[in-house]
C-alpha cells in the first residue's frame, strides 16, 4: 500500500528511542536525542540511515519529515549528506520537512536552512531563539522555505505561537504536536482552531 504523499509523511523523530533500544525508564527525550545524534554522527551512519528509510518505505510512505538528530545541519559531513540523498532516492522517499531545534545563532540558522534546501524540504519545523525571527523571515524568503513553529516549551500555547508568527504569516506558521498540548493541559482540538 502506498500512502498519499500529499496528505501524510512519516516523522523520523518517531524513532527517538531506537538508538537506546527503547530502554530508557523513565523515558528521557534529551538522552534519546543525544544517543541518536552520536549514532548518526558515527561510522554507522549509512547503515542506520538506510535501515530507517527501508522501514519507512516498507510501511508505504513516500515522504518524510527528517529529524535533525538523523542528519544534523551543524555536524553532518558532506559525505553523509550525499549518502542520505542516495539512500532516499533508493527508497523513493522525499523530504517534505526538516524538523528539530533549528539553531540558537545566525550561523546555525543559516546551516539549518541550507541543509533543508539541499534535502529538498519545503518546510522547516521546530523551534529557534526568538531573537532570530527577523533573520529567519529573511532566510524563508531567500530559500523559499516556510518555517513552522512547534508548540514546545516557550511556545506551548496557541497565543505564544501566534506571537512568534506575528505579521509574518506569509512564511511563518504552526506545526502542531498534539501530545505537547496535552502536557500543558491544553485541549488540542481547541488549540488548533485557535491557531487558524
Amino acid at each position: 500500500m502506498r500512502i498519499d504523499e500529499g496528505k501524510i509523511c512519516f516523522i523520523t523523530a518517531n524513532f527517538v528511542g531506537r538508538a537506546v533500544n527503547y530502554s530508557l525508564k523513565p523515558f528521557d527525550w534529551g538522552k534519546a536525542d543525544e544517543a541518536t545524534q552520536r549514532l548518526f554522527q558515527s561510522d554507522a551512519f549509512e547503515k542506520e540511515f538506510s535501515e530507517l528509510m527501508r522501514i519507512i518505505s516498507n510501511a508505504g510512505f513516500k515522504t518524510i519529515e527528517l529529524w535533525t538528530a538523523h542528519l544534523n545541519y551543524g555536524k553532518a559531513t558532506q559525505g553523509q549528506i550525499k549518502k542520505a540523498k542516495q539512500i532516499l532516492e533508493r527508497y523513493e522517499l522525499s523530504v517534505h520537512a526538516y524538523a528539530g531545534s533549528l539553531g540558537n545563532s545566525e550561523e546555525e540558522l543559516d546551516q539549518s536552512f541550507a541543509l533543508a534546501q539541499t534535502m529538498g524540504a519545503k518546510i522547516l519545523a521546530g523551534g529557534l531563539d526568538a531573537r532570530l525571527l527577523d533573520k529567519a523571515y529573511k532566510l524563508c524568503q531567500s530559500y523559499k522555505i516556510r518555517l513552522a513553529f512547534e508548540n514546545h516549551p516557550n511556545r506551548e500555547t496557541p497565543e505564544k505561537i501566534k506571537d512568534m508568527i506575528g505579521n509574518k504569516g506569509d512564511w511563518f506558521g504552526a506545526c502542531v504536536d498534539t501530545g505537547w498540548f496535552a502536557t500543558y493541559d491544553i485541549d488540542a482540538s481547541e488549540a488548533i482552531v485557535a491557531l487558524k
